[in-house]
């Protein structure tokens, strides 16, 4: 099998190959996928998807994601409350929220915004995508067309990592095979059996994703008219490993183009001088007009498939002709925008539209979608404006106001507009706004006031850095999106009493990184860590393996996280080497970067 990273998070395929001959000449079971739909005769779910088929084999039990509130912050916040230890004023319906799971019935509404008629205005796209494609090339830099030479190949099969522990598709779950980890040999047996496929110019295939979904908090108040929580694909695992043998090369090389014009921030994060970096792009030689903050409401499932193919089409030209290499771009085409997609009563429906959550290229190529359409758009109303884009995130700059200088509310309607009429987007007005700042300084962020990307606003300490809304961390810590104490209402035993208060204080060091240049915030979370260490009961010494595990929930990795940190809160020297540390591929001019750093003295001074 292939080699388990110590955190167990990924796996490397390096000797899988080894593992699969041998496993082969020993007359294995074959896993190879040869399913055919039988007609339906029920009551469909979705209506709006063309309807491929029914099999027993693509059946499933969907589990809805279950979490339990933190009693324990609970418990902390309301003597806090009482006792007028805080710094903030209790957002409004804090106490009435909930961590609320989708079920069967709202995985059916999420599927049906993948059809249906939408707007897309053809004519202007088909007139204005060459050009438009070919400024946004020059916009990432002097960089020679072709950038990746040699990538169909088992070779760079071996170097994918996947995720160890999350599932590995349908088929192997029928197989008992349930995590990558298990499946993974297999996979990459019939992977390779792929590539020579490509070769001799046949596309593969690969067995439909299905249905899983994340919580969302909502107010326990809320009708139930609106569908919850948030859709999840999950790709087969053959899938995963093809997709990836472009999507993460490019994704890494994206990171190094030039962003001053604009662009896709894949790999953007809190850390590294991040915010500092785009802040300075966005700035420019002359601080623009405005600056728009846009929401859309269900992006992933309302792309036009005319963008993603175009987007896909820019993306392969980077990659080097070579044989096989038609029929791989035609095979990604195909999955990204045909996906196949069975739902837990057996039915296998097709979309037409939208990029599934869980695939490889999502991030990049929902957000190189997202800033073709931002171009295009601007091109459409004629701003003279620039865009950055992760995923359905989006910051656009607007650096010289259009003729008659609209209001803020005049320029966001025209964009919500053109938007619309030009690709069938919603922009959600509630969640977007215009406004003249691009950070702001103080103790806190304050809605509307400051460009927010990613659920940050820019905050300005010396250096830009990211900082979320005071409401956010106490939601964060309430309720919590994953509880491993499910039973934490029950007795325990002593051991789970103490891996109970960890993982409290674990999540809280993790919290307090992520939020600490937000003051309130920074107050409220030293304040719990207290009252925990106060409860006379001692942590575990180190993490244990189920808490490492869901350090990805709070934006940090095993590598970063420093076991004392279960019983202090990391210190400001902690802080600051992972907000300034600076990857040295990066395109931050290091030497400047390191001269700003010295202005954070006068933040540790007031923190402190």
């Amino acid at each position: 099998m292939g080699r388990v990273d110590e955190a167990g998070d990924s796996v490397s395929v390096v000797s899988s190959l080894m593992s699969v001959t041998d496993s082969s000449a020993s007359g294995v079971r074959n896993y190879d996928w040869v399913v055919k739909y039988r007609e339906f005769k029920g009551v469909r779910s979705v209506k709006s998807l063309p309807l491929l088929g029914f099999h027993g084999a693509c059946k499933y039990s969907y589990m809805e994601p279950t979490t339990i509130p933190s009693s324990l912050f609970q418990s902390f916040y309301a003597k806090a409350e009482t006792c007028a230890l805080l710094w903030e004023e209790s957002p409004e319906g804090i106490w009435t929220k909930e961590f609320r799971p989708p079920s069967v019935s709202d995985l059916a509404m999420h599927l049906e915004r993948f059809g249906g008629a939408r707007d897309f205005n053809t004519s202007f796209f088909d007139a204005n995508v060459r050009e438009t494609m070919t400024r946004m090339s020059r916009i990432e830099g002097d960089l020679p067309t072709v950038l990746v030479d040699t990538w169909l190949t088992t070779d760079n099969l071996l170097r994918v990592r996947v995720p160890s522990n999350t599932s590995a598709g349908i088929r192997w779950k029928k197989k008992q095979l349930r995590a990558k980890v298990d499946a993974l040999p297999y996979a990459l047996e019939e992977a390779v059996r792929d590539i020579v496929g490509l070769k001799e110019g046949r596309p593969y295939s690969t067995p439909p994703c299905f249905c899983a979904a994340r919580g969302k908090i909502v107010d326990i108040f809320k009708g139930p008219g609106k569908k919850e929580g948030r859709l999840v694909l999950v790709p087969d695992l053959k899938r995963h490993l093809m997709g990836s043998l472009t999507s993460v090369p490019y994704s890494k090389l994206v990171s190094s183009f030039s962003k001053k014009g604009g662009g896709v921030l894949i790999g953007m994060g809190n850390y590294h001088m991040n915010y500092s970096q785009l802040a300075e792009d966005i700035a420019g030689i002359k601080k623009p007009a405005a600056y728009l903050c846009v929401d859309f409401s269900g992006y992933d499932q309302t792309v036009p498939a005319e963008v993603i193919q175009w987007g896909l089409t820019r993306i392969s030209s980077r990659f080097k002709t070579c044989q096989g290499s038609h029929a791989y771009w035609k095979s990604e085409l195909n999955h990204l925008v045909h996906t196949e997609i069975a739902f837990p009563t057996g039915e296998v429906y097709m979309k037409g539209r939208g990029v599934a959550s869980g695939d490889p290229w999502t991030s990049q190529l929902g957000s190189e979608a997202n800033w073709l359409m931002q171009e295009l758009a601007f091109r459409f109303l004629g701003w003279n404006a620039r865009a950055w884009t992760f995923g359905d995130d989006v910051i656009v700059a607007i650096d010289c106001l259009p003729e008659g200088r609209p209001s803020s509310a005049t320029l966001l309607t025209q964009y919500a507009t053109a938007m619309g009429k030009l690709f069938g987007l919603e922009v959600k007005g509630s969640d977007s706004y215009c406004t003249p700042q691009l950070s702001i300084s103080g103790p806190e962020p304050v809605e509307g006031k400051s460009v927010k990307f990613l659920s940050n606003f820019f905050m300005e300490v010396g250096v830009i850095v990211p900082a979320p809304e005071f409401a956010k961390t106490l939601e964060s810590m309430m309720y919590p999106e994953y509880n491993p104490f499910t039973n934490e209402h029950t007795e325990l035993k002593s051991w789970e009493v103490e891996e109970l208060l960890s993982f409290e204080l674990m999540r809280t060091s993790c919290l307090y990184i992520t939020s600490y240049w937000n003051e309130s915030s920074r107050h409220l979370l030293e304040q719990y860590h207290i009252w925990l260490l106060n409860l006379h009961v001692r942590p575990t010494p180190i993490p244990t393996f189920r808490l490492m595990q869901q350090l990805t929930l709070w934006d940090l990795d095993w590598t970063t996280f420093n076991s004392i940190w279960l019983t202090h809160l990391p210190s400001y020297a902690d802080i600051l080497k992972l907000y300034t540390s600076i990857p040295q591929h990066d395109r931050v001019d290091v030497g400047l970067a390191r001269a700003k750093l010295s202005r954070l003295t006068t933040f540790q001074s007031r923190s402190t």
